[in-house]
């Protein structure tokens, strides 16, 4: 009876302590359900404050690169090791959309940026009136690092245009001794001219739009960009001797510079009706290019003895090459579309643009005689049409009917230009201003038969022509 005693003791004494256990469970629970509603209300209240309420942040944080790395740091610029500091910011005003404030205002302004302490930093700040009228700016940056073990003797700042030889280099391959020319080895005077340049490219973007609503029908739409690109890319180059011939396979690699500026400019009107909307605007294109050349001097020649005094300094003789031509674009352009009713919509639109390119020309060393005019005289005309009507007959059957023409006509003059190969022979190239134009029409049916299988029957005709204007020699 006592063996008997104490089981059932140590039964009830585990029972208990079982039903405590569950009991404290459910209690934690419970407790646990109480704190975890809350916290998800409020992180439903901060989704829905971010849109009704002005909010802001701030974040400052520090990066740790180990090791040195200019493909690491290609675009972001930490290419080299150590700390660096990085932030991003936030700040909104104005009015809530809500009953914050009475939900009567609808004026907000922002100032924001991100990547701070990077090459890839952003900057930006808006204001607007809901419905009303709206103003940004905004600015970015890149960088693009190409290189940081690029070697050249030749000296010169990292993107620009003109690149000298040091005085006491001497030449290289530039004597000729009988039988044949001397080596093309470097000595040790020249292999000590050479120096590690950093080879990159920086983009700076700055931006402006504003809008403004006359009516809730009738706004407009005015954005500018401005894009500045500076620094330099790596180019091979031919070389010519001393005596204006090529020296064949002789070749330079230089830091062709970029020194660029894009303005880019987009105007829009945009009526919006029950039935239809049309859209009229003009977009512009800009390019310019600091420099028209790059300049570097030679140090392979054919004739040392004209050019080098023995023992002191050599008269180098200066290449040129071009750089990118400055152009401009214009272009006027309309789109709008009509609802006849809630089963046919027809939509449209045109457009015509005009490119432009009449830099000078230089006078270069590949150039083998007289140029037939001083610059390209460069233009083309683009056109643009389209029109799709469209008939949603049921729901099951659609119908549609469409055109779209594209023209571009080339109207560069054509003319024949004499060329110098590294051979040192001359060679005749003509320019063909090439021109096209399609047309395209089609007519189409579309029928479902279930929710994955449709049967299209369509017919359609395209047009394409290929011509050149003006070609020399009268060929098209």
């Amino acid at each position: 009876t006592a063996n008997l005693d104490i089981g059932e003791t140590i039964m009830k004494t585990r029972n208990e302590k079982l039903q405590a256990s569950v009991l404290s469970l459910a209690v934690q629970g419970a407790l646990a359900a109480m704190f975890a509603v809350p916290m998800m209300a409020m992180a439903a209240d901060d989704e829905v404050s971010v849109l009704t309420r002005p909010t802001s942040s701030i974040e400052v944080g520090v990066a740790g690169v180990s090791e040195k790395s200019a493909k690491f740091g290609e675009y972001n610029g930490l290419n080299d090791s150590g700390a660096y500091g990085i932030g991003r910011f936030n700040i909104g005003g104005g009015s809530a959309y809500d009953a914050y404030d009475g939900g009567n205002g609808t004026l907000r302004w922002d100032i924001n940026g991100r990547d701070l302490g990077t090459t890839s930093r952003e900057f930006g700040a808006s204001v607007s009136s809901q419905g009303s009228w709206d103003v940004s700016i905004g600015y970015d940056e890149l960088r693009h690092n190409l290189s940081d073990s690029f070697q050249t003797p030749q000296l010169g700042n990292m993107g620009g245009n003109r690149f000298t030889m040091p005085a006491t280099f001497g030449t290289v391959n530039g004597q000729s001794v009988a039988p044949a020319p001397t080596t093309r080895a470097l000595d040790a005077n020249q292999r000590a001219a050479f120096h590690t340049e950093e080879v990159g490219s920086t983009r700076k973007n700055a931006s402006f739009g504003a809008g403004y609503h006359f009516t809730p029908q009738l706004s407009v739409r005015f954005d500018y960009n401005h894009l500045d690109q500076s620094g330099a890319k790596l180019i091979g180059t031919g070389a010519q001797g001393g005596q204006g011939t090529w020296r064949a396979e002789a070749n330079n690699v230089l830091m062709n510079p970029t020194n660029y500026k894009t303005d880019t400019f987009n105007l829009s009107l945009n009526w919006m009706g029950e039935k239809g909307h049309l859209t009229a605007g003009y977009y512009g294109s800009i390019f310019r290019d600091g420099y028209e050349s790059v300049t570097w001097e030679n140090a392979i020649v054919s004739n040392a003895a004209t050019i080098c005094v023995s023992g002191g300094s050599c008269a180098y003789q200066t290449n040129t090459l071009s750089t990118m031509p400055s152009n401009s674009f214009h272009q006027l352009n309309m789109s709008g579309g009509y609802s006849f009713s809630s089963a046919t919509k027809l939509v449209g639109g045109l457009s015509y643009g005009q490119s432009e390119q009449n830099v000078g020309y230089i006078n270069d060393l590949m150039q083998g005689g007289v140029l037939p005019q001083s610059s390209l005289n460069g233009s083309v005309i683009s056109t643009h049409a389209n029109l799709k009507l469209t008939n949603q007959t049921t729901k099951d059957l659609l119908l549609s009917a469409g055109f779209k023409y594209n023209e571009r006509d080339n109207r560069t003059s054509s003319n024949t230009y004499n060329y110098l190969a590294q051979n040192n022979a001359n060679y005749t190239g003509v320019n063909t201003p090439y021109s096209n134009r399609k047309g395209q029409f089609e007519l189409a049916g579309d029928y479902r038969i279930t929710k994955t299988q449709s049967l299209r029957l369509a017919y359609e005709h395209e047009y394409i022509k290929r011509w050149c204007n003006n070609v020399v020699g009268g060929a098209e």
